[in-house]
């Protein structure tokens, strides 16, 4: 049933409306009845927790508490502006555009609301670039670039101002096309920057050192070597 009563104290079980009757044990003819209406406890509060920003494109969770406690019935979760934030029915708000909405929290009656700021993700005010700046014709370098601050997310793109000088592919990595200066381009979000580099030409011998006998027999062989001047010529 909707209730138990004993005693005449009434313990209500259910929402509705219930009639009480009292009988006298010795004669049934002799009663009372009354009408009750059970309803359901009054919400006077909704708790809520959580934070109260979040970076687009990246979500938070909002926990909700409804006093009194007793109260069984959940709560119904509302964006009050789709285009900036989302949520969903645990409570999970997603950031969608930057600016500010309230997410809505519903039970029985009662209404609580909750501003959420939606921030943009965070740009780079700097990328450090560790490496060598020159590099012979045909030969190669590897540069390394780091974001700063560390929380941006964009990729690095890497791109020659004159390929005629230099290649270079997205991991940094150069190779000398002929001499001459020109810029390294990396680019994260909307921030770049720019890096010099500089292709010298392949070092020239100098001079060219034989070394062995100046004189051999009819018939026999002599060994001569060469040594190039300077070393780092390549032959």
């Amino acid at each position: 049933g909707s209730a138990e009563i004993n005693e005449g104290v009434l313990y209500a079980k259910n929402y509705g409306v219930i009639v009480i009757t009292a009988v006298l044990k010795d004669d049934n003819t002799n009663y009372c009845s009354k009408s009750i209406t059970v309803i359901p406890p009054k919400v006077d509060d909704i708790q809520v927790s959580g934070p109260t920003e979040v970076q687009i494109d990246k979500s938070i969770k909002l926990q909700a508490l409804v006093l009194p406690e007793i109260i069984e019935d959940g709560v119904i979760w509302e964006s009050s502006n789709i285009g900036i934030i989302n949520v969903d029915e645990l409570g999970n708000v997603y950031g969608v555009g930057v600016g500010t909405a309230k997410v809505i929290v519903k039970c029985n009656e009662f209404i609580k609301e909750i501003e959420i700021k939606v921030n943009p993700a965070p740009e780079a005010t700097d990328i450090i670039v560790t490496g060598a700046t020159t590099v012979e014709v045909n030969k190669n370098i590897q540069l390394e670039a780091t974001v700063v601050p560390a929380e941006v997310e964009y990729k690095i793109y890497w791109s020659s101002e004159n390929t005629n000088i230099f290649t270079i592919d997205q991991t940094g990595y150069i190779t000398g096309v002929s001499e001459g200066t020109a810029n390294v381009i990396l680019k994260c979000g909307q921030f770049e920057k720019k890096i010099s580099i500089t292709v010298t030409p392949k070092p020239k011998a100098e001079d060219i050192i034989v070394k062995g006998k100046q004189k051999v027999y009819i018939g026999n062989t002599l060994q001569l070597t060469a040594e190039v001047i300077p070393s780092i010529v390549e032959s």
